[in-house]
């Protein structure tokens, strides 16, 4: 089959975005799916990502604040107005039409969960000079990139008993649903020389750790059986 010319441009520092990776996989696909027939499969094909700032609903559609905008732009045989105004109607198809063939059925669904995750698409398209579509995914807010910070190594020392503990007291979240497997995980973290929290499952987990940062004293370690 003929190789897709495809090139990608991702900045090292593009925000993170909390997604459902298999509903983003199957848009991504689905994008790519009708530029590759709009180019014949022979590309060239562009994706690029970027941080955009929406203010004051710069983008229609969208709520002020830090998105990703994923851009995925081909030059194959483009849209027509007509054929654009109606890329997004569920009921459209472009089934007779070419290279374009089955666009309105797919664009629908990818609108769809693009719009269940806070974000949107958008799409820019001349008949006979290529399309770009547009994918705006919210960036995740300062606060939630802590519970992804590096972690930093712990300095230890060696007990009279042989045992390493921390040279100065760390905090230990265990999370265990199992009451008989958390009270011996809690004896074992404590002897060990750790100040040790609780919980039981992952919601009480969440508001424990919360609570904590908080208070300005969070757990260092988070220890959980998935």
């Amino acid at each position: 089959g003929a190789v897709l010319d495809c090139k990608v441009s991702i900045p090292d520092n593009i925000s993170p975005v909390k997604i459902n990776l298999t509903q983003m996989k199957h848009v991504i696909h689905n994008v790519i799916a009708n530029a590759q027939r709009a180019t014949d499969k022979k590309g060239p094909i562009s994706i690029s990502c970027e941080n955009v700032d929406v203010v004051k609903s710069n983008i229609p559609g969208l709520k002020d604040g830090r998105f990703v905008k994923i851009s995925i732009t081909d030059q194959g045989s483009g849209m027509s107005e007509p054929t654009l105004s109606k890329a997004f109607d569920p009921y459209f198809t472009t089934q007779e039409m070419g290279n374009v063939k089955g666009l309105g059925l797919g664009l629908s669904e990818c609108d769809s969960i693009v719009n269940n995750h806070g974000g949107r698409i958008n799409i820019t398209s001349q008949l006979g000079r290529g399309t770009t579509v547009f994918i705006y995914l919210p960036a995740i807010k300062a606060e939630h990139q802590a519970l992804t910070a590096a972690v930093k190594p712990t300095p230890l020392f060696t007990k009279t008993d042989g045992i390493k503990a921390p040279a100065t007291a760390q905090k230990v979240l265990l999370v265990e649903d199992t009451e008989i497997l958390r009270d011996v995980a809690f004896s074992i973290i404590s002897r060990l020389g750790y100040k040790v929290g609780v919980a039981s499952e992952g919601v009480e987990a969440i508001e424990v750790y919360r609570r904590e940062m908080e208070t300005g004293t969070p757990f260092d370690t988070v220890i959980l059986n998935l």
